[in-house]
């Protein structure tokens, strides 16, 4: 299996999930003049809960970084490089990153293809990946779509996205779970993937129903470099943007 398919596979597939969850609303109301009469429908979008986690500190080593586009502060490792949305929109910038970081042509070509609908947000780039020859250069990516979704609808766009990527390539699911966050409820999705070049691939996943939308915020990278990132600790340490 290709890198190419590793990174834009389920970037396809978290585009198509991500645009369930724009596409899925309430239906229209019935004109005076017609009789309603029961039909199967899905859920209707729902409002991300008023209530969350309370933020924990920052792990150490980490510095918060504002995220305009998706309402939040992320914890993000001291050192990395960054890419806000403007900076991801900009042909030099992303020529510049794809040129140092293996895998992100795929990656920012993946989410140029979501349009309005799944906007990229943010994208943070571990340095020491750089130009290195194996494996993927590790990477944190915050993805909004609209309207945010909660209830069931969350959980109908996580399991597509989850399922979607175990399906798609043989990714072994290690976990799934609810989870709360300072942003909303979430749905938490853990990969292993198929090793590229000797080196094991890590994926976890918070599907959140957000003031701002629904987020997608992945860490994705080697098996033992995403472990030291430690995912849920950094997501336990988000903020809410004012």
């Amino acid at each position: 299996m290709s890198l190419r398919a590793v990174v834009t596979t389920p970037a396809a597939i978290v585009l198509a999930g991500l645009l369930a969850a724009g596409c899925i609303g309430p239906s229209p109301s019935p004109s005076p003049s017609s009789s309603p009469s029961p039909s199967p429908t899905a859920p209707p979008a729902t409002p991300a809960p008023t209530s969350a986690a309370t933020p924990a500190p920052p792990p150490f080593g980490t510095a918060l970084v504002d995220v305009p586009a998706a309402g939040l502060r992320l914890p993000v490792p001291e050192g990395w490089e960054l890419a806000d949305a403007e900076a991801l929109d900009d042909p030099e910038r992303r020529a510049d990153i794809v040129a140092r970081y293996r895998g992100a042509d795929a990656l920012l070509a993946a989410a140029a293809e979501m349009g309005d609908r799944a906007v990229p947000a943010f994208a943070a780039f571990d340095p020491s990946t750089a130009g290195t020859g194996a494996g993927l250069a590790t990477n944190i990516a915050v993805l909004v779509a609209q309207p945010s979704v909660s209830g069931p609808l969350l959980d109908f766009v996580a399991g597509f996205i989850g399922d979607g990527f175990r399906d798609a390539f043989g990714a072994e699911e290690t976990a799934r779970e609810r989870v709360d966050t300072p942003l909303g409820e979430a749905v938490r999705l853990e990969y292993a993937l198929a090793a590229q070049d000797g080196v094991t691939l890590t994926a976890v996943e918070y599907v959140i129903g957000a003031p701002a939308g629904t987020l997608l915020v992945s860490f994705l990278g080697p098996t033992d470099v995403a472990a030291s990132l430690e995912p849920n600790a950094l997501v336990a340490a988000m903020q809410r943007l004012p």
